[in-house]
């Protein structure tokens, strides 16, 4: 690779865990006062009448909310984690992808959803929270986490990235991204390789079960589930910078 192109790509990478960092550790476990969640199985085939009835909550919830989009979970955690005797809710995915809701012309317009899969992303917050096991109740104070992670957990994590990256650049991507065995293959990679995640993630496979969330938040070590959902949550401000250097590396990429 060329300097300009790996510098380019430096840049999107560096952007990218910028972008959503203290953003994405509590996504389905709400309060009643708070906001819906909008949690929507992605797995189970929806009707269409079912899914325009969500998508048009979903739009009027976000409507005037700057910030809030729909996305796309890959993975689930849930359970607790404990920080100088403070225990934090986790309920997160484990990796996140922006979906952009478009509305059909025509008569009878519907709405769309659209997978923004070129921004597939680690969930940062949630993999440095295990890892650190600290400051995980105040977000503001994980700002930087993920420099500070020694060389070793920094190089599993930028293989992750990348293998999120070759799958993205690769025919029937959203398929490879959305599969079990691609989860499996994360999971197990941080627990084999990182033994901070390891001690804090039960690496046993579960199924996820929306009635059971309150009590597997209760948990004190976390459990993973091979699940993908939809929900809604705060996009981060500075995503757009990502955006624009991954659609500047990418034809860079076919230009060559």
């Amino acid at each position: 690779m060329d300097p300009v192109s790996a510098y380019l790509e430096y840049l999107r990478e560096m952007s990218r865990k910028i972008a959503y960092r203290g953003t994405f550790l509590n996504v389905l476990h709400r309060k009643p006062k708070r906001s819906p969640d909008r949690y929507q199985n992605y797995d189970v085939p929806t009707s269409q009448d079912l899914m325009q009835r969500y998508l048009t909550g979903v739009e009027q919830d976000i409507r005037g909310q700057d910030g809030r989009t729909l996305f796309i979970g890959l993975g689930l955690l849930t359970g607790k984690l404990v920080s100088e005797g403070r225990a934090a809710v986790v309920a997160a995915p484990l990796y996140t992808v922006p979906v952009e809701i478009e509305a059909l012309d025509g008569p009878g317009a519907t709405l769309t959803a659209e997978p923004q899969w070129n921004s597939t992303s680690l969930n940062y917050d949630l993999v440095t929270a295990v890892i650190e096991r600290t400051s995980v109740v105040d977000p503001d104070e994980i700002v930087g986490a993920h420099d500070m992670l020694d060389p070793a957990t920094t190089t599993v994590i930028t293989a992750l990235e990348n293998a999120v990256d070759a799958h993205v650049q690769s025919d029937g991507f959203s398929q490879r991204l959305t599969s079990p065995e691609f989860l499996r293959t994360s999971i197990t990679q941080l627990c084999s390789e990182v033994p901070a995640f390891r001690s804090q993630v039960t690496p046993a496979e579960m199924t996820y079960r929306k009635e059971n969330l309150r009590l597997l938040v209760d948990q004190s070590k976390l459990r993973w589930h091979n699940h993908r959902f939809y929900f809604v949550g705060s996009m981060p401000d500075s995503l757009s910078a990502y955006e624009a250097l991954n659609e500047l590396c990418a034809q860079l990429r076919s230009a060559k």
